[in-house]
């Protein structure tokens, strides 16, 4: 009987320790914590990321060729809030030029923060974010800039003004 109880212990334990987000719903939201994937966002709960998505035209403009060039190279780690309007304006762009320059779904790791932008391992806290949606980016396994709440042209126009900077 211990041995069974033990092992339910354990069980519980590396159930808990595994599970990478949560869901915190009320009456008026639906707040997604922790490790997320973009998968979460494209469903009728969040009605914003497929509108965002699909109204947003880069054209396939000059910006996204130049990205694709470094689609090998580049990772992002994004923080944002369901609850957010910046993050329900911004993250489906990301997302639309992200696929337009072929990164592949590996390069993005996402993180849903809840109103204090806090994550459910301290993530937030370990890469010192403020506000969301913060898009850190990096270049070989470097940090080389952040789009931090707002962009100051476009998504694409941001990205490859980072990128520029790190070649020269």
């Amino acid at each position: 009987m211990k041995q069974l109880f033990a092992l339910l212990i354990l069980a519980f334990m590396i159930n808990s320790s595994c599970k990478q987000y949560k869901l915190i719903s009320n009456e008026s939201e639906k707040v997604l914590v922790g490790k997320i994937n973009r998968g979460m966002l494209n469903t009728e709960i969040y009605p914003w990321f497929k509108a965002g998505y699909d109204s947003y035209n880069s054209a396939l403009n000059t910006d996204i060729l130049f990205l694709k060039a470094y689609n090998q190279r580049v990772t992002f780690v994004v923080f944002g809030g369901t609850w957010c309007d910046d993050t329900r304006i911004l993250l489906p762009k990301f997302f639309r030029v992200i696929d337009e320059a072929q990164f592949p779904a590996s390069s993005i790791t996402l993180f849903g923060v809840d109103r204090q932008k806090k994550t459910l391992k301290g993530e937030a806290e370990k890469n010192n974010i403020l506000n969301v949606p913060t898009f850190i980016v990096y270049k070989d396994g470097v940090e080389i800039g952040r789009i931090v709440e707002s962009v100051k042209k476009s998504i694409e126009v941001d990205l490859k003004t980072m990128l520029v900077k790190t070649v020269f």
